[in-house]
């Protein structure tokens, strides 16, 4: 605790939580709800970097965080658009060796493999609702890194989604020598095949050693990003891991955590065993903030009326004036 009586650890915690400063919070007075007054809240699509964390799959958000994000009621906190520049560089590379590595196992007239762009689709994302053609996705988004799509005999068509993470070369052993792969990112290439209806999902994870990040951050600070366009994918080392899942079961978690959604936002709470202490925490700093900042405007409200009161305000005497 620091002289104001706040923990630092918990807050650094959460120190991405950044709640809007015209939201007003409230706990309940049964002690099982966050209530909220706040006329722009409403429910957001969600997304497949959002989902996981909306079961309790991502370290870095807690549950609670999640949903006051996609009830519009943060403020986005700072992110190194580095790591996004990093991560186009891997979908690239991926995508050049997924498609030598199929249309040499199924010609090239055989298959297809189609690398996607955030700027192919309106805001990002490949399901956009269309009122005029009811085409899209009301409630869930996001954007397939990679599609494949290969012609078996006989006429089959066969789909694949690949998801693409950029990696340090630090967390090889980790993850691929020791099989921890991130439940979080792995639960993100689930949301989207599930939105493709398939029951697969085909994780790409390019990994850069130190060298190589060190020339991609000269180059993205220099915007001299140009350079990186001459690596190919045999200049970086590349893992592939196919994750099987019943994807009837991910999809009812999908529509379960959509309909508590709308529901927070219909009834303008959410039940605090959403949140982790950390967050709750964090929320009674805000709403205790937002008390004291009350307080010293009714003060200072008070206090000007009562100068008001007091105040001689001159002027000129009726019978002194030119009319």
């Amino acid at each position: 605790m620091n002289e104001k009586g706040l923990d630092a650890e918990k807050l650094k915690k959460v120190e991405h939580f950044i709640i809007k400063p015209d939201v007003e919070l409230r706990f309940s007075k049964d002690g099982r709800y966050l209530e909220i007054d706040y006329d722009k809240m409403f429910a957001k699509k969600i997304t497949s970097t959002k989902f996981p964390a909306l079961l309790g799959k991502n370290n870095f958000a807690g549950k609670g965080y999640q949903y006051m994000e996609l009830l519009n009621l943060t403020e986005r906190g700072y992110f190194n658009q580095y790591y996004m520049y990093r991560g186009e560089l891997a979908e690239r590379l991926a995508y050049e060796m997924l498609k030598e590595m199929f249309e040499k196992r199924f010609g090239s007239v055989m298959c297809e493999v189609m690398l996607f762009d955030n700027n192919q689709f309106t805001y990002g994302d490949q399901w956009h609702y269309n009122k005029d053609t009811k085409k899209g996705n009301k409630y869930f988004g996001g954007r397939i890194d990679i599609g494949v799509k290969v012609e078996l005999p006989q006429k089959e068509i066969k789909r694949f989604v690949a998801e693409v993470k950029g990696k340090s070369m630090k967390s090889y052993d980790y993850i691929v020598g020791k099989d921890n792969y991130p439940e979080n990112e792995v639960w993100q290439g689930k949301f989207l095949a599930t939105l493709t209806r398939l029951d697969e999902i085909q994780m790409v994870y390019v990994f850069f050693t130190e060298e190589q990040e060190d020339k991609l951050k000269a180059w993205f600070e220099n915007d001299t990003k140009e350079f990186a366009d001459k690596w190919t994918y045999k200049d970086v080392k590349i893992n592939l891991k196919q994750f099987k899942f019943d994807k009837e079961e991910f999809a009812r978690d999908m529509n379960i955590t959509s309909s508590n959604l709308r529901s927070m936002a219909k009834e303008k709470r959410i039940p605090l065993h959403f949140f982790n202490d950390d967050e709750l925490y964090k929320i009674g700093i805000f709403i205790q903030e937002q008390e004291q900042k009350r307080l010293k405007n009714k003060e200072f409200e008070e206090k000007a009326q009562k100068n008001v009161e007091k105040t001689d305000w001159g002027g000129v005497d009726q019978d002194d004036l030119p009319f």
